[in-house]
């Protein structure tokens, strides 16, 4: 058994990846900012710390293996766009510099399938690379710390990329779990809102393939490549459509077309000026709703032998989780 820590421990990928980690009889040091007490697990010790403080790093790394490094600022916006560049880069390079200076084994970093790029329809793959025209600061400093990851193989350090599509599962309801409070939302609401006509493709990842895509790219991912972890490519109507099939619940489905999209993520930016706060939406994350965005796992399943949960089977589970 190895020890092996997790940044970002609480997060919604990295407590499902430390638990199953500790379940299968590895030793897990969870870093993160603060100890969440409804999180434990006699194989999870967790270290405090902050990415930015590089002692905390070290202190916590010391001993280790393996280093999965799922920290970030996960939201698309913040009040200060810096914050994801402290983070998700200054950051990045802080846990790959002290991996380098510990001689830690392997690194695996997790991504963004916003990455991936530019959208023109096709079947995107992870040669498919985005270097410019981000939508927002979120994707762009995670392309940066992909960066920073292939400027330390080039030093010797080995490290491997996952990106990472639209998660849903059972795992806690956090913002970077919007998927699944979606189902929840159609489960328990009069009625959703979708973008667009609704019909627009994105691929959609179960929580249990992620983490364990994690664990095998770490096993078995090429060094310095990247892998797309995602499931199937379907339409927000298809992805509903399973929860009706397993409920029975027909929840009206209200399509925003794309001037009402523009016009309620202006509104957002507006009122995020007047109270403060970060918007849930902005004028830039329009493209990104109402577009297709289809990606191929292609590639993992030949490297890395990942496979996918069958669609009904993953919302049976999740409907489970959320107790309808």
């Amino acid at each position: 058994m190895k020890k092996i820590m997790v940044t970002g421990a609480a997060g919604v990928i990295g407590w499902e990846l430390a638990r199953t980690l500790a379940d299968s009889g590895h030793e897990v040091i969870a870093f993160n900012r603060h100890v969440p007490e409804h999180l434990q697990h006699d194989n999870v010790t967790w270290a405090l710390g902050d990415l930015l403080q590089k002692d905390s790093l070290l202190k916590a790394m010391a001993g280790c293996e393996e280093v999965y490094h799922v920290a970030a600022v996960a939201k698309l916006h913040t009040l200060d766009p810096q914050e994801h560049f402290k983070t998700n880069v200054e950051g990045t390079t802080h846990v790959l510099r002290a991996a380098q200076e510990l001689g830690i084994r392997r690194v695996c970093y997790t991504s963004t399938g916003g990455v991936i790029g530019p959208n023109k329809g096709q079947l995107l793959t992870e040669d498919d690379i985005m270097d410019s025209n981000f939508d927002n600061s979120y994707d762009q400093s995670k392309y940066l710390g992909e960066q920073q990851v292939h400027q330390f193989v080039q030093q010797g350090l080995d490290a491997v990329i996952v990106n990472v599509t639209r998660i849903f599962g059972p795992s806690q309801m956090r913002f970077s779990n919007a998927n699944t409070k979606m189902i929840k939302d159609y489960l328990s609401k009069s009625f959703v809102l979708l973008p667009g006509d609704g019909h627009a493709i994105g691929n959609y990842g179960y929580i249990t393939d992620i983490v364990n895509g994690h664990i095998q790219a770490m096993a078995k991912g090429h060094t310095d490549q990247r892998y797309i972890l995602g499931g199937e490519n379907i339409s927000y109507h298809q992805f509903l459509d399973e929860a009706e099939k397993l409920t029975g619940k027909r929840t009206r489905r209200i399509c925003l077309p794309r001037w009402g999209m523009y016009a309620f993520a202006k509104s957002e930016m507006i009122l995020s000026k007047m109270q403060g706060k970060a918007p849930r939406i902005a004028t830039g994350d329009v493209n990104r709703l109402i577009n297709s965005r289809r990606m191929s796992i292609a590639k993992a399943q030949d490297h890395l032998n990942y496979s996918v949960t069958p669609l009904a089977k993953a919302m049976a589970e999740t409907i489970s989780f959320l107790g309808y």
